[in-house]
């Protein structure tokens, strides 16, 4: 598999060639699911991470909740959290960074927060190009094979029909596991919406354009390529 070969699957996705897009401009990474919502805070979560920004690695020493399905880089600091509590500065989305100094301001710890509503989209750290952030979000450093032994597993017909196209069969293979139909996805894969997605609703109301975006299971979970303003 080449770059090449990525590069015709990212294209086929974006219904553009990656030329098309602003080669000066920065794109990311977004994942959200309600696991890591629901454990990143606890009383062993280390503050100083958010408050600093850090990007973290795998194991992820310092934020045990930190739950993902890859072992990605996670930016805390570009992070948006969305907290429901009576607590100043938690009335709108904020990045992990701001989090901390509300946190650290009303004397909180991630024990506190523990039992608190939160929904976090996490920024994986890319290289800041659109080709890294599809090349990350897709996961084609470690291709899926199709599963073909599950009844009524279907790729959406115009997907299954556009990524015909990719000449690498196991690349090909990997993309199909990304662009199920929403029945298919609920167990495995994910389900492309392109576009359209309406989640993480702050990012149109900072400027962010969303060019590629998933969904993952019955609801619990999403990612999203975008353009950052």
């Amino acid at each position: 598999m080449s770059e090449s070969d990525l590069r015709q699957a990212f294209e086929i996705l974006l219904r553009r060639p990656l030329a098309d897009f602003d080669p000066a401009a920065r794109y990311a990474f977004y994942y959200w699911d309600d696991i890591v919502s629901t454990e990143f805070f606890d009383e062993d979560l280390d503050l100083g991470l958010l408050a600093r920004g850090e990007i973290v690695q795998p194991p992820y020493d310092g934020a045990p909740g930190l739950h993902v399905p890859a072992p990605w880089p996670v930016d805390l600091g570009r992070s948006v959290f969305t907290v429901d509590m009576d607590v100043k500065g938690f009335h709108r989305p904020r990045r992990g960074t701001r989090v901390a100094k509300i946190l650290a301001a009303e004397g909180l710890t991630g024990a506190d927060m523990a039992d608190e509503w939160v929904s976090i989209d996490l920024c994986v750290h890319t290289d800041g190009t659109l080709f890294d952030a599809m090349r990350t979000a897709t996961g084609t450093d470690h291709l899926v094979p199709f599963e073909t032994d599950i009844p009524n597993f279907a790729v959406q017909p115009k997907w299954e029909r556009r990524l015909a196209a990719i000449s690498d069969p196991a690349l090909r293979d990997h993309m199909r596991m990304l662009c199920l139909d929403a029945h298919s996805a609920r167990g495995s894969g994910a389900h492309f919406v392109g576009t359209r997605y309406s989640g993480f609703h702050w990012m149109p109301e900072k400027g962010y354009q969303v060019l590629a975006a998933w969904e993952l299971g019955e609801g619990q979970g999403s990612m999203a390529v975008a353009q950052l303003p």
